[in-house]
């Protein structure tokens, strides 16, 4: 899945999907030869999160309770 697609569905910027990328509020994204992003179904259940809470609680916590989901979720695949 291209990041524009989820950009435009979530009328956000491909920046703003980076931003959020280079944040660590995203599991890791892979990358094609040619380095483009992948971004996969999973990515964009995160990014409509990131913007669900955003719009309700703001940036802030966001930054805090993210990283705490994906670590949650390493830790449980590897238990």
């Amino acid at each position: 899945m291209k990041g524009i697609e989820i950009a435009n569905k979530l009328n956000i910027s491909t920046s703003a999907l980076r931003h959020y990328e280079s944040w660590g509020l995203v599991p890791k994204v892979e990358r094609a030869e040619n380095g483009y992003r992948i971004y996969t179904k999973e990515h964009e259940a995160y990014f409509q999160c990131i913007r669900a809470l955003y719009s309700g609680f703001g940036m802030d916590l966001v930054r805090e309770v993210m990283p705490l989901i994906i670590n949650e979720k390493n830790l449980m695949l590897c238990g």
